[in-house]
């Protein structure tokens, strides 16, 4: 959960050049700089954590069967 927390936290407070709108910020902040240089979407990586260790903890069968499908 640690490392979620700080993923979405970096994805909130970090500037994002490739929202829409955000035109300008291409000159003032390089795509590759903080939290994105580490990763492209730091807020889906966040969830993906997120979802990854909660389904260990509860580490039911059903869980682990849905997993494999998708």
């Amino acid at each position: 959960m640690y490392f979620a927390s700080v993923y979405f936290v970096c994805s909130i407070t970090t500037k994002n050049p490739t929202l829409a709108g955000m035109d300008g910020l291409h000159q003032d902040v390089a795509s590759g700089k903080g939290i994105y240089a580490v990763v492209r979407h730091p807020m889906l990586t966040a969830f993906a954590f997120w979802a990854a260790v909660h389904l260990l903890v509860r580490g039911d069968v059903a869980g682990l069967i849905f997993l494999v499908e998708c």
